[in-house]
């Protein structure tokens, strides 16, 4: 019975241990070993304890050890449970966000099978100006009431077009970045020279629905500064000049207070088959994030 002092404690570390790593990682699947040491930690607790209090001699002599188990086992759980809960959260928000990406997609394609070609980053006048963002020309597909009430030869911040920029539809919403708040939204795309927008030259989504090249090109990502939905305003790409600021997010919404993790910086796309693609943008090679961006 002596040992069970002992074997109780390391279970308790293990279980802390496997929380802290599941804090630092964030994955969920570690929950079932830090339960496991848990229960063990927990049975040989109990079991010491009665033993000991069979023993009034050894009573005291215990009582540190009990004390020490049960703030292990108090202390893992809440870090445990807040952990999971945020990421929980963080989960829903980012499913909900590539639902958004994938019917923002969705209408592209429509608007591809309907005119023979993607639509153009800008909606623009006979002199090439542009007036509206393809977030507004997508909407024949996605909110067709609204879209019939913008003026499409007039600027986005014209006085009829301007009053609609506050019925941002949920669809341009970015849930999992909180900073973020209609009427802006931060689904943007790449234009310039081989990417899918480039003015220069209009870009035909392949018939075949087949990669273009050995990298699909991105079609919408996820921009790191906010810009009004209806503005015609995306990340501009050149060959010469540093990849545009993509999105930043932290990787846990509420992280404990003594286990901040570094904030990564993440890019959330859809690419031209339709698929969502999400990468840590530190670590991707410069050369691969631009094969991805322009053909």
């Amino acid at each position: 019975m002596n040992r069970i002092a002992p074997a109780s404690l390391g279970f308790a570390l293990a279980a802390l241990a496997v929380a802290i790593t599941a804090i630092v990682v964030c994955w969920t699947w570690l929950l079932v070993p830090c339960a496991a040491f848990t229960a063990l930690a927990l049975g040989c607790g109990i079991l010491g304890w009665s033993h000991a209090a069979r023993e009034p001699k050894r009573w005291y002599g215990r009582l540190w050890a009990g004390g020490a188990l049960a703030i292990i086992f108090v202390g893992c759980w809440l870090i445990l449970g807040l952990t999971a809960h945020a990421h929980g959260n963080e989960r829903l928000r980012r499913q909900f966000a590539a639902d958004q990406l994938k019917a923002i997609a969705q209408a592209m394609q429509a608007y591809f099978h309907e005119h023979g070609r993607i639509p153009p980053a800008a909606i623009q006048d006979k002199a090439g100006k542009p007036l509206l963002s393809w977030r507004v020309a997508v909407l024949v597909h996605l909110d067709p009431k609204l879209y019939a009430r913008f003026k499409l030869d007039e600027p986005w911040d014209s006085p009829h077009n301007l009053p609609l920029l506050d019925e941002m539809p949920s669809f341009f919403a970015a849930p999992h970045r909180q900073e973020v708040q209609a009427p802006e939204t931060v689904y943007q795309v790449f234009v310039g020279p081989g990417t899918p927008f480039d003015a220069a030259e209009a870009f035909q989504l392949p018939p075949t629905d087949l990669p273009i090249g050995p990298f699909p090109l991105l079609l919408i990502a996820e921009g790191a500064r906010p810009v009004p939905w209806t503005k015609p305003e995306d990340l501009p790409y050149s060959p010469e000049a540093p990849l545009p600021p993509l999105g930043s997010i932290q990787r846990y919404a509420l992280p404990p207070a003594l286990f901040v993790p570094r904030p990564c910086r993440w890019m959330v796309a859809i690419d031209v088959l339709g698929m969502i693609r999400e990468g840590s943008v530190d670590t991707t090679e410069e050369t691969t994030m631009r094969r991805s961006i322009a053909n």
